[in-house]
């Protein structure tokens, strides 16, 4: 209790000098020490805002801003006020990289899309680091695509991307999917076949294979194409149903209705779900005993599709 009475006699000792004269930096160093351990933060700001306008250096003044910043962030919850306060860090020293960080957290927060952008535009110009730049100009497209809508701009942030790394995965598989969306899909399928290259990953592969397959078939009416990239996710998992489906519409499509019978038979193999293995076989039976004239593996696979699903 005694420490207690000596902190706020100090405090008025020191409000009393700081009265007298303002710009009296010593006075205003006490008050910030001893408002800090009372835990008087409105009166704190009042003190370091005042602090503000009487240090000299630059490193004195970003010091006061960013705890300012942390302050009104976290103590009183107004990320605007914290924003404020970075932005004339940044003024100060246009390469201050923690404030820049603070202020892409800030205005991600606050869902400030164009001022995001640009921050972290700022921080591409600040930082010497190359894969710092990368995962930048990665956050600069995903905001530009899920945000913004700007497949453009989206498309532009990636391929910056390309020229550091060109073989960054992210980009690659972005850029696919941007020049999908805009309707380019011979680039999508440039970068997809650039992707290809580059996956490690066994499934990922396969989807991307399908997906290549989708984008002939069902985009640029390529059905040959579309068989081979279906046949090469089966080639890496035969087991790939989207894949064994996509075949088997075209086969049935065309009339070729021999091999559509042979996927179906691979696809009951793999199918897991009693219901659906038994719509195959239903399938695969209407094939066999209108198609190919094998009524007796028509009802083979009738009798088996009840087995599957007495309904």
């Amino acid at each position: 209790e005694d420490r207690l009475a000596d902190v706020d006699a100090a405090i008025e000792s020191y409000q009393a000098v700081f009265q007298s004269d303002a710009q009296n930096l010593q006075a205003l160093k006490g008050l910030e020490r001893l408002y800090t351990l009372k835990e008087r933060w409105q009166d704190l700001v009042q003190v370091l805002e005042s602090e503000y306008e009487v240090v000299n250096t630059e490193k004195e003044r970003i010091a006061i801003l960013t705890r300012l910043a942390g302050m009104w962030e976290e103590l009183f919850v107004k990320p605007e006020k914290a924003t404020e306060r970075l932005e004339q860090v940044i003024a100060i020293d246009p390469n201050h990289e923690p404030s820049l960080r603070s202020l892409a957290r800030l205005y991600r927060q606050t869902q400030k899309w164009d001022e995001l952008v640009t921050t972290y535009e700022r921080h591409v110009s600040a930082t010497p680091d190359r894969t710092e730049k990368v995962g930048l100009f990665k956050a600069i497209g995903e905001v530009w695509a899920k945000e913004k809508n700007d497949v453009d701009r989206a498309i532009d942030a990636y391929l910056n991307v390309i020229s550091i790394d060109d073989g960054d995965v992210d980009a690659l598989d972005a850029l696919a999917r941007l020049y999908d969306r805009r309707g380019d899909h011979g680039g999508s399928l440039d970068m997809m076949e650039q992707l290809s290259k580059r996956l490690s990953d066994p499934q990922q592969l396969v989807d991307l294979r399908y997906r290549m397959g989708q984008l002939y078939d069902g985009k640029l009416g390529d059905r040959a194409s579309a068989m081979d990239k279906y046949q090469s996710a089966l080639d890496v998992e035969p087991s790939h149903l989207p894949s064994l489906e996509a075949m088997r519409k075209i086969h049935v499509d065309n009339g070729d209705w021999l091999s559509a019978a042979k996927i179906l038979e691979q696809e009951t193999q793999y199918t897991q779900q009693p219901r659906q293995v038994s719509k195959l076989l239903v399938e695969l039976a209407d094939i066999y005993a209108q198609r190919l004239d094998e009524r007796d593996r028509g009802v083979e696979c009738y009798e088996n599709a009840l087995k599957q699903d007495s309904d």
